[in-house]
């Protein structure tokens, strides 16, 4: 008589979707820091003006996409200034008693 030994599954925490865009962002930098660096050589290898109307017409769809990724950046930490500054402003005022400033715990 045989017995046959089955393998447990191993238990794995599920994804989150922070962990898979931790992933992709350097992935995405990667990219971007090569595509400027590519440019710029091509640029500083040439030096002419035809050169550069060629790369501009070449990599101009790529401002949008460097315009939101930045813009959502700028206002994500803009946001985050506002509700930091809001945050000490609710926390001073309620230790405000009467116009006296009483000393926070």
């Amino acid at each position: 008589m045989t017995t046959r030994v089955r393998a447990v599954p191993a238990e794995r925490a599920p994804l989150r979707d922070e962990d898979a865009l931790g992933d992709v962002r350097p992935l995405l930098w990667t990219l971007g820091i090569a595509k400027l660096a590519t440019v710029g050589l091509i640029f500083w290898a040439s030096r002419s003006f035809s050169t550069a109307g060629f790369l501009a017409t070449m990599t101009w769809h790529w401002l949008p996409v460097a315009a939101v990724l930045g813009g959502g950046w700028g206002l994500f930490r803009w946001r985050l200034l506002r509700v930091r500054a809001q945050r000490e402003r609710l926390r001073r005022a309620e230790w405000l008693v009467e116009g006296k400033a009483a000393a926070p715990p």
